[in-house]
């Protein structure tokens, strides 16, 4: 990034950061990407995780050349097709339309310098031949709106545990804890679990064992969400990260050394394991009450 700025400078031209939204891509993602392409990337990142080493920057180096960089793409394309179409070719094409819209502004500069990844270059020159539309931008842009359903049963979920907790109660002081221990337990351990895997903040490791029994029983806040926000806070993303995230989302081991990706790891490894928590904790309490 210092070297782009530099380089604008000493040509006199307009530097444009024509990237989309981290927050806007993140919202796409998880809206938009089946279930079993999210635990084909969980399980993804957890071998990478138990079985990936360091990485010398020789390799990172290596990874730049074009043959291999594009083969790679290729191959997790093949994999994961929707998530390398919403973290890669989408992106391609948002910034070559921002691209040939300054370009073709009345009063646009003649020269641009923009700083993309190596990895956009052949991506985004296939899209200048055909470049999208602002409409197409817009809703390149765009957060998917919001799936009621899950809030629905989120909330019939959380009546149902929050009910069963008073019959509990009712019942017995002793069931009550009881039934009440093992939702905290279940979902703060495996929230936690999910934090440590994604090598979190032990701060966030602790919130996320705190926070996902209460979020779970709150439709309109996730563990996720929560976890996320403070480990951005704690190890705020810096731009080198950015730069670096078409690169790096390719590359398993470099997962855990983005603080960006990182950010997504904390967030969906505690959210999955809030939601199995959720399961352990349900059938649990559904057999107290059946016995």
């Amino acid at each position: 990034m210092q070297r782009a700025i530099q380089l604008a400078e000493e040509k006199n031209i307009r530097l444009e950061a024509i990237d989309r939204n981290i927050s806007i891509t993140l919202h796409r993602l998880i809206h938009n990407v089946g279930l079993w392409q999210k635990l084909k990337l969980l399980y993804g990142m957890m071998m990478g995780f138990i079985l990936g080493g360091d990485v010398s920057k020789e390799q990172i180096e290596d990874l730049k050349n074009g043959d291999i960089l594009n083969s790679v793409i290729k191959e997790f394309g093949q994999s994961l097709p929707k998530i390398k179409q919403i973290l890669i070719d989408e992106r391609d094409q948002y910034m070559a339309g921002k691209l040939t819209q300054l370009a073709e502004s009345p009063d646009g500069p003649k020269n641009i310098a923009a700083l993309v990844g190596a990895g956009h270059l052949d991506g985004m020159a296939a899209m200048f031949a055909s470049p999208p539309d602002s409409k197409r931008l817009i809703e390149l842009n765009q957060k998917p709106p919001p799936a009621w359903t899950g809030y629905y049963v989120t909330f019939a979920m959380s009546l149902f545990i929050i009910t069963a907790f008073y019959f509990g109660f009712k019942r017995s002081t002793e069931l009550g804890w009881h039934l009440l221990a093992t939702w905290v337990l279940a979902h703060g351990v495996l929230s936690a679990l999910g934090a440590s895997l994604a090598l979190a903040h032990p701060l966030t490791i602790l919130t996320a064992f705190v926070a996902s029994p209460i979020t779970s029983l709150c439709p309109a806040i996730g563990t996720g969400m929560v976890v996320g926000l403070l480990e951005c806070y704690l190890r705020k993303p810096r731009v080198d990260d950015f730069e670096r995230l078409r690169d790096d989302l390719i590359h398993w081991k470099m997962w855990w050394k983005n603080k960006v990706i990182r950010v997504f790891l904390v967030f969906i490894f505690a959210k999955s394991g809030s939601a199995v928590g959720t399961y352990v904790a349900g059938a649990s309490i559904i057999h107290h009450f059946l016995e």
